[in-house]
């Protein structure tokens, strides 16, 4: 990430081709800690791993809900068919989190 606006073309097409080729990408010197990606990695397993009728109360395709989750085919653009659950949580100050699950709340831990 460092010198980012330098490099703006050739980052962005370099991400471009991830995305299509690989579909994924990883982006790292963004300066976000290390602890704090594993415990929101571990949120995240935790809520994945939680009964279906606790997580049932995030479903939503609402693109304006806060938090949700998506759970089915996951074939919107490909020709193979997979399953995908998803939790989609739009960031939030670290006093404002009432919107996420109470397993991914900063205060939680």
């Amino acid at each position: 990430m460092k010198d980012l606006e330098s490099r703006r073309a050739v980052v962005v097409e370099e991400i471009r081709r991830a995305a299509a080729e690989l579909g994924m990408f990883q982006l790292v010197n963004h300066g976000v800690e290390v602890s704090v990606m594993e415990d929101m990695m571990a949120e995240a397993r935790q809520f994945h791993e939680q009964p279906t009728e606790l997580k049932q109360g995030y479903y939503s395709r609402d693109v304006t809900q806060k938090a949700r989750f998506i759970s089915g085919y996951g074939a919107l653009r490909r020709s193979s068919f997979n399953w995908v659950d998803t939790l989609l949580m739009t960031p939030a100050p670290s006093d404002a989190q009432d919107h996420l699950p109470i397993i991914c709340r900063y205060f939680n831990r």
